[in-house]
């Protein structure tokens, strides 16, 4: 859980966005944004980003197969403040496409293929598109379903026309506040969100804490049950193994002797559990792996190596704690007094 956590974090730390200002869902047509450079002072660069997401009701077809399906579009001459596509070609031609390497793994698209889109099929005006795959592509950073098929800008119109799906603002150092105001008081109100890079970044962060804060708590109730069960467990033992203790002491062994047997007992199990635990969590991890890759997540899993070193070391200490009580109960047994009740 803790590596799958730490997956996601390293996953999303990289920003997608390289502009200070972000318009998510705008509603007007992208003509309408172009006022923006030229017009406006401390602006440096517009970028209109083109993505129509198809899922639940509103599928597409892939090569004959309902699938759900992210289309982006690449801008002409490629992308400048948007980063969530590795790979990414330079261009695209009329008749040519890229692919998300996770959807290509699943229905066996190789480079050179013909891909046949039907995109609103649900609609009384579908289309259909023959394109040829030019590359495979990673977008995984901005679609984590695997799902996406890049066309180029001329054909996402013919299709969704000039709709963009979030329009990105580079300003000058120093301006990005006044340009941010500018925008509220000018755009017309409509359920798009305007937001300056560091807002973005909070929002993200406030999302994915809520998803961690989840992951943690079962953590802590995992630890919490483990402790429970270990301890339950060391006072049976020593329950059990009372009169044995009893006739070690009264034949040779001391109490201190006696401390350290249970001590080296203890350490000696906490450790067989911990590596047991560390060579179940590499393998617990591949079907986490498989699982999402069967899911269309495609969320690298971080090096499990460091935390099994960090957290295996900690949970061999915190288990190490449950032996304090079977040593204090040792200091207070009556030998002579269990001898008597085991022979009786």
């Amino acid at each position: 859980m803790l590596v799958v956590s730490a997956s996601l974090l390293a996953f999303l730390a990289d920003p997608i966005y390289s502009s200070d200002i972000i318009i998510n869902s705008p509603e007007q047509e992208g003509s309408t944004y172009d006022y923006i450079v030229g017009s406006i002072d401390g602006v440096t660069g517009v970028e209109k980003l083109y993505s129509h997401l198809m899922q639940y009701d509103s599928k597409a077809m892939v090569n004959g197969t309902e699938r759900e399906l992210k289309l982006l579009a690449l801008n002409d001459g490629g992308f400048q403040y948007f980063n969530g596509v590795e790979q990414c070609p330079d261009s695209l031609a009329d008749d040519e496409a890229a692919v998300d390497k996770v959807l290509a793994s699943k229905m066996g698209i190789n480079v050179g293929d013909t891909l046949t889109l039907g995109l609103k099929i649900d609609s009384y005006l579908p289309a259909e598109l023959q394109l040829r795959v030019k590359c495979l592509i990673d977008a995984g950073k901005s679609n984590n379903y695997g799902n996406t098929v890049m066309v180029n800008l001329a054909n996402y119109k013919k299709v969704y026309y000039d709709n963009p799906s979030t329009v990105l603002i580079k300003t000058v150092p120093g301006m990005t506040w006044k340009v941010y105001q500018i925008l509220l008081s000018t755009l017309p109100d409509s359920p798009m969100s305007i937001q300056t890079m560091d807002e973005y970044t909070i929002s993200q962060k406030a999302y994915m804490d809520s998803i961690l804060s989840v992951i943690y708590a079962v953590v802590v109730l995992g630890i919490a049950l483990s402790l429970m069960g270990t301890f339950s467990n060391m006072l049976m033992g020593f329950e059990h193994s009372r009169r044995k203790y009893a006739v070690y002491y009264s034949s040779s062994m001391s109490k201190s002797k006696l401390k350290k047997l249970i001590l080296w007992e203890t350490i000696l199990t906490t450790a067989v559990s911990v590596l047991a635990s560390v060579v179940f969590a590499r393998f617990f991890l591949n079907i986490i792996n498989k699982a999402l890759s069967l899911l269309s997540l495609t969320v690298p899993l971080t090096s499990p190596l460091l935390y099994a070193l960090l957290f295996g070391t900690a949970a061999f200490a915190v288990l190490l704690v449950v032996v304090i009580k079977p040593l204090r109960m040792l200091s207070k047994m009556n030998i002579a007094e269990e001898i008597k009740t085991s022979a009786d």
